[in-house]
């Protein structure tokens, strides 16, 4: 395929659109390699819109009540039960500003609901992309439990989604365009063998959740998007002050092709805690590669 023959300079990036894969990075590459084709930074298809030529839908993304509306539908909590939360990140690639995302969740009655929207902003050289997805599941002693997840990628030129049910810990793909595709790939991970794995936007929210203080760097799930399967874990403390930095890496396990994984299977990165009453609030997260550094940062 293009992608696996394309040359790539240090300064080359796999493509879901320009942006998107500027996001992938930042958001720990959890949804990459089925969307990726090959590009040259600097060199994007087209202009992304300013933000006054936005397209309704592209403005919806960060309206709260998009991302309010699956939260309220997903869970039956009571308003004195619920948790609401509400964060803005700006995302960047070596130190470049090239998107927007937003996350709203709501915990209560052991129980979880989180839904993110992601859209580039008007940067020149940038093209449209976008994302949405929404989890839920329950809180538990061992971690976040998903119950269902729902990711719908937009990259500009070609559209991806997936959507998964659990049913004791294991991921069946209840539809989307992936699941065809699985179905189709003989070579395919099985979903009924992925039990315990969480899905990409659960693994996100548990690093950039609210989180006390002690054990703050004790993380670790496996990821298993429908089509691949990776783990996540961070466990090295530096603290500073108040502020406690996590380091830890993302390594592709499954699912990929030879070339990503010939290409590079450990991706470092670090997240920025700083006290936030009585617990801790994530500031920033930075993956490094060989492409260079990804950043999302909290507004």
């Amino acid at each position: 395929m293009a992608r696996d023959s394309a040359r790539r300079s240090p300064l080359t990036i796999p493509r879901s659109s320009c942006a998107m894969s500027m996001l992938m990075a930042a958001l720990v590459l959890a949804f990459g390699p089925r969307l990726y084709l090959p590009w040259r930074v600097g060199i994007c298809p087209a202009r992304a819109p300013k933000a006054a030529n936005m397209r309704p839908a592209d403005m919806r993304l960060f309206h709260p009540l998009t991302l309010a509306v699956p939260l309220a539908l997903s869970l039956a909590l009571s308003t004195a039960q619920a948790q609401d939360s509400r964060s803005a990140y700006d995302v960047r690639l070596l130190g470049v500003p090239v998107g927007q995302m937003q996350l709203a969740a709501r915990e209560g009655g052991g129980g979880y609901g989180v839904s993110a929207a992601f859209a580039t902003t008007g940067l020149a050289n940038i093209a449209r992309a976008s994302f949405r997805l929404a989890a839920t599941g329950r809180m538990t002693d061992r971690g976040l439990a998903p119950a269902t997840y729902d990711e719908q990628i937009d990259t500009g030129s070609r559209r991806s989604t997936v959507q998964l049910s659990y049913a004791d810990g294991a991921p069946r793909i209840t539809g989307g365009t992936v699941a065809a595709k699985v179905a189709n790939d003989p070579e395919a991970l099985d979903p009924a063998a992925q039990k315990g794995s969480v899905d990409p936007l659960t693994a996100l929210y548990g690093v950039l959740r609210d989180r006390p203080a002690e054990g703050i760097c004790r993380y670790s799930v496996i990821i298993f998007d429908g089509a691949r399967r990776a783990s996540l874990a961070m466990s090295a403390r530096q603290a500073d002050g108040g502020r406690v930095t996590c380091s830890g890496a993302y390594t592709r396990l499954a699912g990929f092709s030879a070339s990503e994984m010939a290409r590079q299977t450990v991706y470092p990165f670090s997240v920025t805690y700083i006290p936030a009453g009585k617990v801790m609030q994530a500031q920033a997260l930075t993956v490094r590669s060989g492409y260079g550094a990804a950043e999302l940062t909290r507004r």
